[in-house]
């Protein structure tokens, strides 16, 4: 990688041990910090759908709704 690109806030960018790169999600849920590997490929367009996700994820959490 030339060099590192900056994508949306909770979202970055892993090299895996096999040289693929995935996305990873991050954001804290009851105050522990959760960071998920996604299965989407690194992509602007999956970069915005993962970011969306997050807000989501986010809002349910704030609502009292995610599980």
């Amino acid at each position: 990688m030339a060099g590192k690109r900056k994508w949306p806030t909770g979202i970055t960018e892993r090299q895996l041990a096999d040289g693929t790169r995935r996305f990873q999600l991050a954001f804290s849920f009851r105050g522990k910090p959760i960071r998920k590997l996604m299965k989407h490929e690194v992509s602007a367009q999956n970069a915005k759908y993962l970011s969306r996700l997050r807000g989501t994820i986010l809002q349910e959490i704030e609502d009292g709704e995610f599980l």
